[in-house]
């Protein structure tokens, strides 16, 4: 009920002590709840419950604002965070090849995700306390199991935003917590296939690693956290998840969002779309979920765009960041790419049942799918297919084939795109795809 019914609420302060307030999943200017004074001094409430660094307490008071994002030092800068940020500094810290929030409508804000009404302004500043050690919570739920982000510079996101969100809880809530990064290279040979791709930015040369270790509480929780580049269906790529319990993963972006073919595509792609690629995707996924206890496989909604077009998707005409045109269930913002998901998953998936009788809902429909493929399926884009096409893979293709054909298991939903449907916090006015560093965004996503 929180998430669904939930809304942001930001406040923000106009320079000389007062905070005004406002909601919806706009802007922080949109939808407003009204007006609720408030002395500067008041937002030290949040600073004593550690939430912001010093820097972040003076432009949430209006003393000062982020310095001005450099989008070429963003996309060129170093593949490592600057020194100076590696605690996760909001608005400005890298985000994997963007860092910085330079849209036009970007203000600083103290933003909260919340269901229902709420009125009391001292409240509201409390609220993103929730969400502040959403990492850290993150953590302990895998309980000493790998977690991997397989997907494009969005995944990136979500990987370097977990590494700060750790950060800060360190520095912040004064956590023991140790945070080791690191970059495994990989190896392509005949078991694993042979890249589609020899450089750019959709070969992977190294899966990105962040091994976590928390003492103190009531126990001791250790976790790693992976990022495998995966842009558009590359199964040899899956070839390095094997050490992965968890798998999150998504297709979109990279796809043509009306037609649904592969966005620049080689000669080896040419037939790839969603409607081929996703049933082979999801196969893998039950198939991977099925292989060990504790595995789960995880998809990931896309998230919104917000460019100045007749339905927020990229145009070279776009010139700014606005709230996308609002469709789908309830008003919510949902564009092509998850219509086009949700038709797909009912070919394959059901709402998961609660056990025992099988015809009531479970408590975590309409994000527990019982769904079934084929491990073989002549059909899709599918693993088994791409083994017998290249000839590689001899002991893969063989696994799959001493298996039952058909596999049935459950996909978990991680449906977060109407918590990014706040225009302000894209990169710039360039860029209405990727998401600058808000602490309270990727720590509620968590």
């Amino acid at each position: 009920e929180r998430h669904v019914r939930g809304r942001w609420i930001h406040v923000t302060y106009d320079g000389r002590g007062n905070a005004t307030s406002g909601g919806g999943g706009g802007n922080a200017t949109a939808s407003p709840l009204g007006a609720a004074s408030a002395d500067a001094s008041e937002l030290d409430a949040a600073a004593v419950g550690r939430e912001y660094y010093p820097a972040e307490v003076d432009w949430l008071r209006g003393v000062g604002r982020p310095a001005k994002f450099d989008r070429m030092l963003g996309c060129r800068g170093p593949q490592r965070p600057d020194p100076a940020r590696e605690g996760g500094l909001m608005y400005l810290s890298l985000l994997g090849n963007q860092r910085g929030c330079g849209t036009d409508a970007f203000e600083p804000s103290h933003s909260a995700w919340t269901a229902g009404a709420v009125r009391d302004a001292a409240r509201k500043r409390r609220l993103s306390s929730w969400a502040a050690d959403g990492a850290v919570r993150l953590v302990r739920a895998l309980a000493g199991r790998t977690m991997c982000l397989v997907g494009d510079s969005i995944d990136l996101q979500f990987y370097h935003a977990a590494g700060h969100g750790l950060r800060r809880a360190a520095a912040l809530r004064g956590l023991n917590i140790t945070v080791d990064v690191g970059r495994d290279a990989v190896n392509y040979t005949e078991e694993t296939g042979r890249s589609y791709y020899q450089k750019g930015f959709r070969y992977l040369d190294a899966v990105e690693r962040t091994d976590v270790t928390i003492d103190g509480g009531l126990r001791r929780a250790t976790a790693s956290i992976r990022y495998v580049k995966f842009y558009g269906w590359a199964p040899m790529h899956l070839s390095f998840t094997d050490g992965c319990d968890v798998v999150v993963t998504n297709l979109g972006l990279h796809y043509d969002e009306t037609t649904g073919r592969m966005n620049n595509a080689n000669r080896l792609q040419l037939r790839n779309t969603l409607d081929t690629d996703v049933p082979a995707l999801l196969g893998w996924m039950l198939d991977h979920s099925s292989r060990r206890p504790g595995n789960a496989a995880v998809w990931r909604s896309a998230l919104p765009q917000h460019f100045d077009t007749r339905d927020g998707h990229y145009r070279a005409e776009s010139r700014k960041c606005v709230p996308m045109p609002r469709s789908g269930l309830g008003g919510r913002a949902v564009q092509a790419y998850n219509r086009r998901y949700e038709g797909l998953f009912a070919r394959m998936c059901n709402a998961s049942t609660a056990p025992g009788d099988g015809t009531a809902p479970s408590e975590c429909a309409p994000y527990e799918m019982t769904c079934t493929a084929r491990r073989t399926d002549p059909g899709t884009s599918s693993l088994h297919r791409y083994y017998v096409d290249s000839g590689c893979c001899t002991a893969r293709r063989e696994r799959l084939e001493g298996l039952p054909d058909e596999v049935t298991g459950r996909v978990l939903r991680w449906d977060v795109a109407d918590l990014f449907d706040v225009p302000s916090w894209h990169v710039d006015n360039a860029d209405c795809s990727h998401f600058c560093y808000v602490p309270s965004l990727y720590g509620e996503a968590f």
